[in-house]
């Protein structure tokens, strides 16, 4: 009689915890809108990271979201230019959130590059700015020879002489564009 209670008492262990660990592991999809504070509109390309981990996605062209995170989760929203927040979950499955802009002096430490964006100080390659007031100089044919022989680095090539016809445009050797 022992024989046949010993499995049986360990197949009802093996289920009891087969059925509880997804309890304890149970994810939720949380959705929402992020907008600005300014003027309401919805902010596009928002991080929406789950705090502590690599589960994240980003706001759509609405600024809409949605995230399957882990129960007790904290929510960080954050975009360039804007100051991140913090949002703790709980029971919730739609949070909105307002994002306010950062003051002018902060946004003029961050310059983007074309590998992504980089604080000032942290810079290491080449960077070139060129303005508007730049471009008013000469008599120009086309738009891409607004740039021409204004970057270091930078080649504008006309394919053919005839009027319309396609340009190449090099970066330090590398082909950009045709």
């Amino acid at each position: 009689m022992k024989r046949t209670i010993a499995p049986l008492l360990l197949g009802l262990i093996a289920g009891f915890f087969c059925l509880s660990v997804p309890a304890f592991a149970q994810n939720k999809t949380v959705s929402g809108k992020v907008t600005d504070a300014q003027g309401g509109a919805g902010l596009s390309g928002v991080s929406v990271i789950v705090k502590g981990s690599k589960t994240g996605t980003s706001t759509d062209g609405s600024g809409t979201y949605s995230l399957s995170v882990p129960n007790g989760a904290t929510l960080v929203f954050s975009s360039v230019g804007f100051q991140n927040q913090e949002v703790a979950v709980g029971d919730r499955t739609t949070i909105d959130v307002v994002l306010t802009a950062m003051s002018g002096n902060n946004l003029n430490e961050v310059v983007v590059v074309g590998y992504g964006t980089v604080r000032k100080r942290d810079l290491t390659s080449a960077v070139s700015s060129v303005r508007a007031k730049d471009f008013n100089q000469g008599v120009m044919a086309a738009p891409d020879q607004l740039i021409q022989g204004k970057v270091a680095g930078l080649q504008v090539v006309t394919n053919s002489g005839a009027p319309g016809a396609a340009t190449t445009i090099r970066i330090r050797g590398n082909k950009l564009y045709p």
